[in-house]
Formats: structure tokens, C-alpha cells, sequence
């Protein structure tokens, strides 16, 4: 075969084994598998991977997570304050803190202007002639 036609389709086997593939694509990628050995055996060792979202969750395991969610996040009693949600670790406060000072200096500063800019742009054109 083709080596940009095979390197086209095992850029997207893993579409095509998953099934995510519009029907058009699907019908290109089998009639190159008919034909291409080395793509049917790359097919071949995509095809036990599992894809998640054809994951079958038994709908009594769904009910029970939910349920222990209620429990632990709905009840009277057990209200999550906002505090304890946004709660920050001491390096993505310390980071949140200096985005704060730049913005402020820069805003406090008013930044550089574009007539400013452009008179600084004018001056290195002439110092380059």
C-alpha cells in the first residue's frame, strides 16, 4: 500500500476502533484494511484496548455513588463551607498573589502605551539608518 495512505489511517485507528468515525471515514478505513495486512495487524493490536465510554457501569453502582455523594455533601449537617472548597495550597497562593501584584502594578503603571510605543519604534528606525 500506500505509505501516506497507511500513515493517514493508523493516524485515526483508534477512532475507528472505538467507533467514533463517521460512516464515510469508516467505509475509507475498511476498504484500506481489505487491502493493507500491516494495517489489519496494527487494527488487531489496537482492538482489546477497551474504550470508556462503551465501559458498561451497572446502574446499581451508579445509584450507590450517588447516594454516598448525597449523604456526604447534601445533609444539613454536613454543609461544605465555600472556605473549605477554595481552600488554596501555599504555592497556588503564593502564585495567585503575584499574579495579583503584576496585574495591579500594571494596572496602577497604566502600561506602556501605543504612543509611547510607536515613538520608541521610530527612534530605532532612525538609530538604524
Amino acid at each position: 500500500m500506500n505509505y501516506f495512505q497507511c500513515w493517514s489511517v493508523r493516524n485515526i485507528l483508534d477512532l475507528y476502533v472505538d467507533g467514533r468515525l463517521s460512516l464515510r471515514a469508516k467505509h475509507k478505513i475498511d476498504s484500506h484494511l481489505k487491502g493493507c495486512p500491516d494495517c489489519r495487524e496494527e487494527r488487531e493490536v489496537l482492538s482489546p484496548v477497551v474504550s470508556p465510554t462503551k465501559t458498561a457501569v451497572p446502574k446499581d453502582l451508579t445509584r450507590s455513588i450517588l447516594k454516598k455523594l448525597e449523604e456526604k455533601y447534601c445533609a444539613s449537617e454536613n454543609t461544605v463551607s465555600a472556605a473549605e472548597i477554595l481552600r488554596l495550597s501555599p504555592a497556588q497562593a503564593a502564585g495567585l498573589a503575584y499574579c495579583l501584584l503584576v496585574f495591579s502594578a500594571h494596572a496602577l503603571v497604566g502600561g506602556v502605551s501605543s504612543q509611547a510605543y510607536d515613538a520608541q519604534a521610530a527612534q530605532m528606525l532612525e538609530a538604524q539608518r
